[in-house]
């Protein structure tokens, strides 16, 4: 799929390190993955609308961010976000 570039999710999210990058690959997937079924329509890097890589790095970065700790306010208002 490959709608966001990880060095693109990384600089959003000021990652400066390697050693996450399978992770940062699974939830990039996973957030990709929720657009296009949100959005009921297949995307790549190439015709991604602005707000639809925008949705996905929130995601991704929700979930990065929360892996360890998640909070079920946060979570709802990121996915209020997501689907805005």
């Amino acid at each position: 799929m490959a709608i966001v570039d990880i060095a693109d999710f990384k600089e959003y999210q000021r990652i400066q390190h390697n050693h996450e990058d399978i992770l940062i690959f699974d939830l990039l997937d996973h957030a990709e993955a929720a657009a296009v079924d949100f959005c009921r329509r297949e995307f790549d890097e190439m015709n991604a609308p602005g707000p639809v890589k925008l949705a996905i790095m929130m995601h991704a970065g929700y979930n990065y961010e929360k892996r360890s700790v998640p909070d079920e306010k946060s979570y709802q208002a990121m996915m209020r976000a997501f689907r805005d």
